[in-house]
């Protein structure tokens, strides 16, 4: 990144990392179904019929919707997990000023 653009800090860099997680977990599951219709249209291309190309769409929506789901589910660990750390420090920071207006 060149020095004269700002980059995002603290709060704002969190919510564009997880921005960017949630476009890459979009495109990926965009490229599943797209996947799975290019391999229904290549069978049916080598065997005939006209269920491949359906078939292969629905097998890349379930593929898709479950890599997302999985996506999903894992970014929400990594930021319950990030939200525990941030309020742990912050009790922290609130115990030891307590204790210094105590002394």
């Amino acid at each position: 990144m060149s020095p004269g653009i700002p980059r995002p800090r603290g709060k704002q860099d969190a919510d564009v990392r997880v921005g960017w997680r949630m476009a890459g977990l979009a495109s990926e599951t965009v490229s599943y179904v797209l996947a799975g219709g290019l391999v229904g249209w290549l069978l049916e291309e080598a065997f005939g019929g006209e269920y491949w190309i359906p078939l292969g769409f629905g097998i890349g929506i379930v593929s898709g919707i479950g890599v997302l789901l999985r996506g999903a589910f894992k970014l929400n660990r990594s930021m319950d997990h990030q939200n525990a750390k941030n309020r742990s420090q912050r009790s922290a920071k609130g115990d030891l000023t307590r204790r210094s207006d105590d002394s």
